[in-house]
């Protein structure tokens, strides 16, 4: 799957909300295939988390609607490849937002070694992602939802920066390794639940505790002893993790909860499917509100 490519002009007619991605190689030209297989990556990471998220016929395919000279900028925004429209506004800009600060987020913490949770899949595509400036000096990358302000004559005119991901050599460098690490350890280590196929993103979603445990907050693999339902999903209880950066979610929630079995917990959490392609784990990533339930 690649994202697809279209022509300069057509990028004054679908929306103002994009996604700039800033590839610097440095001193050294990119060579098309890597480009291209970059790309590609960032499509399947799209497609797993974010295509879901629109309303509509079909689900959003992610277009190149401007190439910028010397360092490669693209604007990129996503659109009903069907129809050849724009989706809604309100999706668009849900979508950017979100992609954006997932692929800005992941980065930087495996660049800063900080933890989070990142499957097999992940990992390998955001390492093919930034192969094309990894090990190059003065290489750098920019991740930014940028918002277009319109001109008197109704054409895009001044940039308007929402949220912005930069990365030097150094930590596309440490990106770059630390990213083979994690899918090589993800690759080799089996969940108690058996093998995973695909992962998905589902965002306030309501949660509600059959079993918890005190002793297994920042943990991302290995036996827990808390356990979920996710009604939306499956009537199953299922194992559920707090990485290390959402560690914060579950003392809030044991701390703040006389009883966390009478609340009910409205979060985004990645999905981990088995083999069967049904509900495994759950990786809790963030808490948004906290609930009375019956």
């Amino acid at each position: 799957m690649m994202v697809h490519w279209m022509a300069q002009v057509l990028s004054e007619d679908y929306g103002d909300e994009h996604l700039v991605i800033l590839l610097d190689p440095g001193e050294v030209p990119v060579e098309l295939g890597e480009l291209q297989g970059s790309l590609a990556a960032l499509t399947r990471i799209y497609e797993r988390h974010h295509s879901s998220e629109t309303i509509g016929v079909a689900p959003a395919k992610l277009y190149v609607t401007r190439v910028s000279s010397g360092s490669i900028v693209l604007e990129i925004v996503p659109m009903l490849a069907m129809l050849g429209t724009p989706i809604e506004f309100m999706d668009a800009i849900n979508i950017i937002r979100d992609f954006s600060r997932w692929i800005g987020t992941h980065i930087r913490a495996v660049a800063d070694a900080t933890g989070g949770f990142l499957s097999r899949e992940d990992a390998s595509d955001l390492e093919t992602f930034v192969k094309p400036l990894t090990g190059r000096k003065s290489a750098a990358l920019g991740v930014t939802h940028a918002r277009f302000r319109k001109t008197e004559k109704g054409r895009k005119g001044e940039r308007e920066i929402v949220v912005e991901y930069k990365f030097n050599e150094s930590e596309i460098n440490r990106a770059a390794v630390n990213l083979q690490k994690v899918a090589e350890i993800a690759n080799a280590e089996t969940l108690q639940v058996g093998s995973s196929t695909r992962t998905k993103t589902v965002r306030e979603a309501l949660m509600v505790f059959q079993q918890a445990d005190k002793g297994t907050t920042g943990k991302e693999r290995g036996r827990t002893g808390d356990r979920v339902i996710i009604s939306d999903l499956t009537d199953q209880p299922l194992p559920v993790y707090f990485p290390k950066e959402a560690a914060a979610i579950k003392r809030r929630i044991l701390d703040q909860t006389e009883n966390p079995f009478a609340k009910g917990y409205i979060v985004d959490a990645i999905v981990q499917y088995g083999g069967d392609d049904t509900p495994k784990v759950y990786s809790v990533i963030e808490l948004h509100d906290i609930v009375d339930i019956d």
